[in-house]
């Protein structure tokens, strides 16, 4: 497998943006900022805004590890074609495009970025922050580079459902009230992490073959791509009954009940998933569905506690 060496002339913005899969960072900085929003306290801009770095940069970095690792398995180099970043990685390193060392070094520095971030919050909020991050780092990293490989063992999904779910919400809220266990907080973070993962389940079924070749185990290796689908509706499920619970007794509003929308574009993702799960092309609509019911859920959720916490949201710390 080649570690082609990096070449300005075929680098860019836009080749950049295709490494760091930036668009999908909506995963993981809607859930903080919901966090933040739904804590009623003065509102601490500044905290708030090296908290989301934070979250985008060790996101990112987390990105281009996982296709750092993912080629280094062989996974990445089963099926070399571009899907659009939602599965089977950027492509880029078997294109020749970038080498394996610059998403190695690029992932650093945004780590550092997010470390330096993190020791600028410990000194103004406590530094009990700090030890908490490198936790959620390594975590993030080991989610699929070696020696833990957590998405090559069965626990990716469980990483996954964590990260995006309540360690995101958790964090804006900590940062914003110094209080880190809430059941409001907790509410708020069930309907991310659902649909987050459910979002990883329908990537991998078009990966089904490929992480299977390269020793790449998940909850669908397990189930067979043939019934990913039940999992999937499973998890879609899960979000929204976790979504009606946060209205009932945690901090949501029945404005929330506009997140039930993302139903659709999630049903549509059900009926691909059990169909097409042979056709990689076909579940590209799966991804983009998916994505879409995350994302609806998400801009609701964050819509509606900062409404909430309007009234404070003047009153900065």
């Amino acid at each position: 497998m080649s570690t082609v060496a990096f070449s300005s002339e075929r680098f860019s913005l836009r080749v950049l943006s295709r490494a760091l899969r930036l668009p999908f960072t909506a995963a993981s900085v809607l859930p903080y900022i919901a966090g933040a929003f739904a804590a009623e306290s003065a509102f601490r801009a500044y905290v708030f805004l090296l908290g989301l770095v934070t979250v985008a940069a060790t996101h990112l970095s987390a990105n281009l590890i996982n296709d750092w690792a993912d080629t280094a398995s062989g996974a990445d180099w089963q099926d070399t074609t571009y899907y659009d970043g939602f599965f089977g990685g950027s492509k880029l390193i078997q294109e020749g495009r970038l080498s394996s060392t610059f998403y190695v070094g690029f992932a650093i520095l945004l780590a550092a970025a997010a470390i330096l971030c993190v020791l600028l919050i410990s000194i103004v909020v406590t530094p009990a922050v700090f030890p908490a991050y490198v936790l959620v780092l390594a975590l993030a990293w080991a989610y699929s580079s070696p020696p833990l490989q957590l998405a090559y063992r069965r626990l990716g999904e469980f990483i996954i459902f964590l990260l995006f779910g309540p360690a995101s919400v958790i964090a804006g809220f900590y940062l914003q009230t110094g209080r880190l266990w809430s059941a409001d907080a907790l509410f708020l973070a069930l309907p991310f992490g659902f649909l987050t993962t459910a979002i990883l389940v329908a990537n991998e079924v078009p990966d089904f073959h490929d992480d299977a070749a390269a020793g790449k185990r998940n909850l669908v290796s397990l189930s067979g791509h043939a019934n990913a689908y039940i999992l999937y509706a499973f998890l879609l499920g899960a979000g929204l009954v976790s979504l009606v619970l946060g209205i009932l007794y945690g901090p949501l509003t029945s404005w929330s009940l506009l997140a039930l929308l993302s139903i659709v574009p999630g049903g549509m993702a059900t009926v691909v998933l059990r169909s097409h799960y042979e056709n990689k092309q076909k579940l590209l609509m799966a991804s983009k569905a998916s994505i879409a019911a995350q994302f609806i859920i998400g801009v609701v959720l964050v819509v509606d506690c900062y409404v909430h916490k309007a009234p404070v949201l003047n009153t900065l710390g």
